[in-house]
């Protein structure tokens, strides 16, 4: 019924609405409790940061690698 009506959620579930997905089961549990919620928002900001981390460093080395093959940097 909700594929069909609009402004039906797809579940009742308050934290997958939050995350916009349905979660697995192991993770709903976790989601229970605060402690759990707030630890699983830090992980996945810490895992978010990191890939911007990695990102930002592959376009420095990669400018880099460039400018040096292309002699720009004399």
């Amino acid at each position: 019924m909700y594929l069909k009506a609009d402004g039906v959620e797809k579940t009742s579930n308050i934290s997958e609405l939050n995350f916009q997905k349905t979660l697995p089961k192991h993770v709903k549990r976790r989601m229970r409790e605060i402690k759990g919620s707030i630890g699983r928002i830090y992980l996945k900001n810490e895992y978010r940061n990191k890939k911007e981390e990695e990102r930002f460093q592959n376009k420095v080395f990669n400018g880099l690698m460039e400018m040096i093959s292309n002699n720009d940097h004399i």
